[in-house]
């Protein structure tokens, strides 16, 4: 149960408004209304015993306060998983043993989380069903307002012709327009935070054209018109009902079009767009490496991409792949520069003035060893802004010169490693060479001249590249033997070359 809402305050004068610059010390202070106002509608009715459902930071900022300025005393934390006796001083039990009296009489349960409301909210109902213990949710609201029919009603009032609003309700899972309300709040906010980051990129760069591949209903390219300022946005979705959606209601007045594609063959012509946005997208697509190699086709030399992916979540119904931030960032290495990370929780925090709510930019060498020691700790999604390289197309992908070669399979473009440079006491030997691997993700299909030794290819499939043994015409051989004849025997990764550019 949810405490009522207060009447809103009498509206102040317009001329009695000042602006003022932003306080990151806001969205703390509601929550903190937020709060008090639930202890105090508590006591109104007679709780005076509660324990809170969670043991993290969220409860470490509430275990005393507000609810002892209201009467209320908090007498024991719970856990799924508790990892200590106490908290701040007060028990810490398993949810069983509090409803098996451990904790004395108990008035009510308070859902203690910001980011696992629902799944904690769930598992009280489910321990304390027929106790008579009431259940309190702090923030999310009664889920009866999200039951389909409330739910179309809502939709066809905001003026939706009634099919597409029974359409959008049956498929809202995965073709959501988070311009409606038709998921709770901090999901639709979730989405949209993720638009605004990549309108402000376009909007910095007045960038003109713009693809957003995987756009489902579209709000998200009607977003990037409008917000962005992009003159032309093309949205590209798989699914023939959402297109149809996304022509009817955001077109952003005609600089916004839809066609129906798969996002790894959008029919779309090479170099046309400055920007690429593609969001939730990488984890549905089995062929990571043709989804990559699609939005570096449509990308013009110099062009962003912005994508996201959830920040191994588990498995679903819905996703083939289950990416952490070690794969998600060797993949998107594999073609292209990463610029920027951000991690994303549905969160209203405010990180950064310059930031949507709930985004925060990553450290790499944390995120690399699974650590989250900023922002909002460790984030649901990930995101990236990348760029493809700009300059000549021989040293564009790698910064290293590469041979155009005939092989049994074709012409093939291959990735020459450098010369390796003089070692100094700030540079570690062939600091070139390693600097080429680097560029290599695991999207990377790696070339073995195979008369050479083969310990390096064992290397190279034992880190997770694919390895191609070819019997090479001589060419080919000359150039992985040019590499080795400047490398150390401890690049022994140099033997393979970076292929671009076929689809062996």
């Amino acid at each position: 149960m949810n405490p009522p809402m207060p009447s809103p305050a009498p509206q102040a004068q317009a001329s009695a408004w000042k602006p003022r610059s932003p306080r990151l010390a806001l969205v703390p202070q509601l929550r903190e209304r937020v709060i008090d106002r639930t202890a105090a509608w508590l006591a109104a009715r007679g709780v005076r015993r509660i324990a809170l459902y969670g043991m993290g930071r969220h409860s470490r900022a509430i275990v005393r306060q507000p609810w002892r300025f209201h009467g209320i005393e908090v007498v024991g934390v719970l856990d799924d998983h508790p990892t200590a006796a106490r908290f701040v001083g007060i028990p810490v039990m398993l949810p069983a043993e509090a409803r098996d009296g451990r904790a004395g009489q108990l008035d009510a349960i308070v859902v203690s989380s910001t980011e696992h409301e629902d799944r904690i909210a769930d598992r009280a109902a489910e321990v304390f069903a027929e106790t008579g213990i009431e259940i309190v949710r702090l923030y999310t609201p009664d889920d009866t307002v999200w039951e389909p029919g409330p739910t179309i009603e809502r939709l066809v009032a905001c003026g939706l012709d009634r099919p597409d609003a029974e359409w959008l309700v049956a498929n809202r899972a995965e073709r959501h327009d988070a311009t409606l309300p038709v998921i709770p709040p901090a999901r639709t906010e979730l989405h949209l935070r993720r638009y605004e980051l990549a309108a402000g990129i376009a909007s910095e760069h007045a960038i003109s054209a713009a693809a957003d591949l995987a756009c489902g209903t579209g709000y998200g390219s009607d977003l990037l018109a409008r917000v962005g300022g992009v003159a032309r946005v093309v949205g590209v979705d798989i699914d023939p009902d959402a297109v149809r959606y996304a022509d009817r209601y955001h077109d952003a007045g005609g600089r916004a079009a839809f066609r129906c594609a798969d996002a790894t063959d959008t029919g779309l012509d090479a170099e046309c767009v400055d920007l690429v946005c593609s969001f939730e997208t990488i984890e549905h697509v089995e062929d990571t490496h043709g989804l990559l190699a699609e939005f570096d086709r449509v990308l013009r030399p110099g062009g962003t991409l912005v994508i996201s992916t959830p920040n191994k979540l588990g498995p679903t119904p819905y996703h083939v792949h289950d990416f952490g931030f070690t794969d998600f960032a060797a993949a998107l290495r594999s073609r292209f520069q990463i610029v920027e990370w951000f991690g994303q929780l549905p969160s209203d925090e405010v990180h950064a003035t310059d930031l949507p709510p709930g985004i925060w930019r990553l450290n790499v060498r944390d995120a690399e060893r699974d650590l989250w020691p900023g922002g909002g700790g460790r984030p649901d999604f990930l995101l990236a802004v990348c760029r493809k390289p700009a300059g000549d197309a021989s040293t564009a992908r790698t910064g290293v010169p590469v041979r155009r070669l005939e092989t049994p399979l074709g012409p093939v473009t291959l990735a020459v490693p450098p010369v390796s440079a003089p070692s100094t006491a700030d540079t570690p030997p062939d600091a070139p060479v390693w600097s080429w691997l680097s560029t290599l993700g695991r999207a990377d299909i790696l070339w073995d001249a195979s008369d050479a030794d083969p310990t390096p290819s064992v290397a190279a499939a034992a880190r997770g590249h694919a390895v191609l043994i070819l019997r090479t015409d001589p060419a080919v051989y000359w150039a992985v033997s040019e590499s080795l004849r400047h490398a150390s025997p401890d690049t022994g990764r140099c033997l393979a070359l970076a292929m671009e550019g076929t689809d062996a």
